[in-house]
């Protein structure tokens, strides 16, 4: 299989698969990714499902122009450390993990600035790079998150959607601020069960939550933050 360091890894794995350009997903079997000396092998617990992911398997505009198939989708997930890249330090296989989507190259001036949020050549799992629709997915050991304190681990699967919203949260005092989080699913849930702190101003400035019914009524309903 490559680099593993892990015996109990099969060759194959299921994968959901986009096989080409059309709409529709494959639940198919492949071979396990290989891993580089400062790569891990994530065994997949949970997975999300994200916009992104419903793009794709529509095959719309957006996903023609950036998808090239085949591409094994998915980028929310939670999973146990099942093997280490030989160069890879502080990381122990078993260990329980939440992955960053999003690869970047280290090198632009973005990256070495410390602004890898904006690198210039950023890829995603699950869009440019294969993800983790499957039973194993393959990221650097800089994008694995550890969890060292006990976690749901749909709870841990989510934690790409919750840093979004979170930041964004957080990035200006909420006291005089109404908002409105786009769609149900969980980064426009998060501001239901959001505690802010007083750093960040009141809760009690109203959030609306908007979803996708066909009904105007049903697209914006408030709901309160505590």
């Amino acid at each position: 299989m490559g680099e593993t360091g892990s015996p109990g890894v099969s060759d194959t794995m299921r994968a959901l698969l986009k096989v080409g350009p059309e709409p529709g997903l494959s639940l198919v079997e492949v071979p396990v990714p290989t891993i580089g000396p400062n790569d891990v092998l994530v065994r997949v617990r949970s997975t999300g499902i994200c916009g992104t992911d419903l793009h794709i398997a529509a095959w719309d505009d957006w996903a023609q122009r950036t998808i090239r198939t085949p591409r094994i989708i998915g980028h929310e997930f939670s999973g146990e450390i099942a093997a280490l890249g030989a160069a890879v330090e502080g990381l122990e296989i078993g260990q329980l993990v939440s992955g960053e989507g999003h690869i970047v190259c280290g090198q632009c001036r973005n990256c070495r600035a410390g602004r890898r949020h904006l690198c210039v050549r950023t890829q995603g799992i699950g869009v440019q790079l294969d993800g983790a629709f499957a039973d194993y997915v393959a990221i650097p050991a800089s994008n694995a998150w550890v969890h060292r304190h006990p976690i749901d681990m749909d709870v841990a699967a989510i934690f790409d959607p919750f840093g979004n919203a979170s930041t964004r949260r957080c990035s200006s005092p909420a006291s005089a601020r109404t908002s409105s989080s786009a769609g149900p699913a969980p980064s426009g849930s998060w501001p239901r069960w959001w505690r802010a702190t007083p750093a960040h101003g009141s809760s009690s400035s109203p959030t609306f939550l908007t979803s996708g019914s066909r009904s105007p009524a049903g697209w914006v309903r408030p709901v309160r933050s505590t």
